[in-house]
């Protein structure tokens, strides 16, 4: 009897894990249509933004927070031959060594530490709930393949010595393809995805005196295919979906049917045996603390850009330069490349130990569009914004006598200027971040504590003839640092924050944080998150005052099983001077769930 090879087991089991993934969505989508009444008209949809760009504040993560780190229980993934330059692949020894592959790609990398960052529980334990109800005691914390983006998402461990998958769903990862010379192994592909649901009561949504009751459903599906180390074909899909809205959709709420990413890397050479990589095409970016360039995972449609990069990577040294287009989303259309503004720059990151990260980057955004605040009358309609800035961000274990474990101490400080052209006028704006932190590693559930200062530039007289210095938040992780309600943006703005965490067991992580927000200046409105950078509430005169009010965020992360994560939040925004004085007196509140499954 002829057996079906391994390699077409595995492409089978892909194809039906992409097919069950789009199943929910569809009966969902069926349901809504048989049994719910649509809430919102299509003037009132058309309305929310011609471009794709305005709406009002957007959601999240505590998503990140539930998903990949910052607040995910994290988990070690297998470090060796990280760093190294992949020679071309052969197969194993017969010994049983490490094949080549296990080297390749060379250049992944594990998302670079956020603000608030966690130091994760380590030893044995229960990593995940299912671990807990099997009794499965783990001497450390398992391997952790996935990454933010996924086209970073490292399973190389599969090619360590004889190949060993953890679970069915390894199985599809690392696929060895052959190629024309019988006894080659040139090829590898991957095959991978996630499905996500959110459901969420928003009360006062948007500053609004109304409720808004929805789910959000995403499914995403990726192939990842390598040529040895010379050359790589990544294809990422998207479906996004909203149910239910009782107002409005926002843009990053619905994108049917997409490419998130679709580009080709290709070697360009080696320094000293570290590799230069040239990448052209459709790409999710990330640098840094996510503060100004992030994939925005909490939005239901994530943020990408069509363009090229050129990047280096070394053990301590990474280096990347890239031109860009932004992505505008349109849900009943194939996003494009929004040709009106331009986005490009470099960014460096030096790590003279690996506790240690030092940030240095310059950006440049172009827009022809007309901005939306501070437009100056016969001037320009659009700006032109250079950035310059820098960032260390580390920890350092604090000893007694050399041995006595006392935690450790945990800091990240951030700083950036802007400066260029705004509508006809001279523009010059800045943002700082300064945090520092203390991880009880020592302890039970290992409390750990924040505290930052985070600062962006208003402008004193917006629609005046002077300098204008709100400063522009560029593309970044909005959510994760202003609150969990999406209501405030890095515009025009001083918070004092705090935040405190603990690990009740290894796979479940308790959060709350909490915010003092003030408006830099009282005349310049209060801003919410991208995409749009909306005026969420505005005092021309400066009468409400700078007091926008406190809020407190409240997050229960769980890691279920290797794959996948239940979150449940709760968030409050106690209104101050300033938002009773601008519109409706409300004070908002967010309850949601969040279930993801990564595959």
């Amino acid at each position: 009897m002829r057996t079906i090879p391994r390699t077409a087991k595995q492409l089978a089991l892909a194809s039906l894990l992409a097919g069950v993934s789009f199943w929910a969505p569809a009966a969902a989508q069926a349901q809504t249509n048989t049994t719910t009444a649509v809430r919102t008209t299509p003037a009132e949809r058309t309305k929310q933004a011609p471009d794709g760009l305005s709406r009002l504040p957007e959601a999240v993560t505590s998503a990140e927070l539930a998903q990949t780190n910052p607040t995910e229980t994290p988990r070690v993934s297998e470090p060796a031959a990280a760093n190294a330059a992949g020679p071309a692949a052969q197969p194993a020894d017969a010994a049983g060594g490490d094949s080549a592959w296990a080297k390749i790609p060379s250049y992944l990398r594990p998302t670079p530490r956020a603000g608030w960052f966690l130091l994760p529980p380590t030893g044995p334990g229960y990593y995940t709930a299912l671990d807990a109800i099997k009794g499965e005691c783990k001497d450390k914390a398992p391997a952790s393949p996935y990454r933010n983006p996924f086209y970073e998402n490292d399973f190389r461990y599969l090619d360590k010595g004889e190949r060993k998958d953890v679970d069915i769903l390894d199985s599809i990862k690392r696929m060895h393809l052959g190629g024309l010379d019988p006894c080659a192994d040139n090829w590898v592909l991957s095959i991978g995805g996630e499905f996500r649901f959110q459901g969420k009561n928003e009360i006062d949504s948007r500053l609004t005196a109304r409720d808004n009751r929805y789910e959000l459903i995403r499914n995403r599906v990726y192939g990842d295919l390598w040529y040895k180390d010379q050359f790589r074909v990544y294809v990422e899909y998207l479906d996004a979906h909203s149910y239910n809205e009782d107002l409005p959709p926002l843009p990053i709420d619905v994108d049917r049917s997409d490419l998130l990413n679709a580009f080709v890397d290709a070697k360009l050479g080696d320094i000293n045996g570290d590799p230069i990589y040239l990448r052209i095409g459709r790409q999710e970016l990330l640098f840094g603390s996510q503060r100004l360039i992030s994939p925005l995972d909490w939005a239901n449609t994530r943020r990408t850009f069509d363009g090229a990069k050129v990047f280096y990577r070394s053990e301590t040294l990474d280096l990347d330069a890239f031109y860009t287009r932004p992505v505008v989303v349109s849900p009943g259309h194939f996003d494009s490349a929004d040709w009106n503004r331009q986005f490009l720059g470099a960014f460096g990151t030096y790590r003279p130990n690996p506790n240690v990260s030092i940030d240095a980057y310059y950006l440049y955004l172009e827009s022809n569009l007309k901005v939306g605040f501070g437009f100056t009358p016969g001037g320009r309609a659009g700006y032109d914004i250079h950035t310059v800035g820098g960032r260390i961000v580390g920890d350092k274990k604090i000893m007694a006598d050399g041995c006595t474990d006392h935690g450790s101490f945990l800091y990240d400080v951030e700083g950036a200027l802007q400066f260029g052209d705004y509508s006809n006028r001279n523009y010059f704006a800045g943002m700082s971040s300064t945090g520092v932190g203390y991880a009880a590693t020592q302890l039970p559930m290992q409390p750990q504590f924040w505290a930052y200062f985070d600062y962006a530039s208003g402008a004193a007289n917006p629609g005046g003839d002077g300098t204008f210095s709100d400063f522009n938040q560029l593309f970044p992780f909005g959510h994760y640092y202003f609150g969990f309600l999406d209501l405030v943006g890095r515009e025009n703005i001083r918070d004092l924050n705090f935040q405190a965490t603990a690990f009740p067991t290894k796979w479940m992580t308790a959060l709350a944080q909490y915010h003092i927000f003030n408006l830099d200046e009282a005349r310049s409105p209060l801003f919410g998150t991208p995409p749009g950078y909306p005026v969420v509430r505005s005092s021309p005169t400066g009468i409400a005052g700078i007091n926008v009010g406190q809020e407190l965020d409240l997050v229960l992360n769980m890691n279920l099983t290797r794959h996948s994560n239940l979150a449940l939040g709760y968030s409050k925004l106690f209104e101050g001077d300033f938002i009773r004085k601008s519109g409706p007196s409300v004070s908002p509140e967010l309850y949601y769930l969040q279930y993801t499954l990564k595959w």
